[in-house]
């Protein structure tokens, strides 16, 4: 009877484990500081954001990367800047928040594309 118990504790436990190695976070983010005005989905930004991408809203069809205001106080996200859904791409793996641009020479760059620290995968940003 005791190692019923215990074989059926083990097996419990092992199953939480694999469930836990498995689930993979729906919700990214990374604080990023923009040194020149950019624009990003139509709106304009400058000084640190929050990028936040959601896998499951993007599941869903919903807008899947958000941008927020970094509240330095709080240090944390403040209000939405822009929403929009974004066009996955496959990219080496990133050690740090990657980002693409077109540079502009007398205005503000236009981010094209972005990615997360840990993922392999790019985020195209629409016009």
């Amino acid at each position: 009877m005791r190692t019923k118990i215990v074989v059926g504790a083990l097996l419990f436990v092992a199953v939480l484990a694999v469930t836990a190695l498995g689930a993979v976070p729906t919700r990214r983010a990374s604080v990023v500081r923009f040194m020149k005005p950019t624009i990003i989905a139509g709106a304009a930004v400058l000084g640190q954001v929050v990028f936040e991408h959601d896998d499951a809203r993007m599941a869903r069809g919903e807008p899947c990367t958000t941008v927020y205001r970094y509240d330095v106080k709080q240090k944390a996200r403040g209000d939405v800047i822009v929403e929009f859904m974004c066009t996955p791409k496959d990219r080496p793996l990133a050690k740090d928040f990657q980002a693409t641009f077109i540079k502009a020479p007398l205005g503000p760059d236009r981010l094209v594309e972005y990615q997360l620290p840990g993922e392999a995968e790019g985020h195209g940003v629409p016009h």
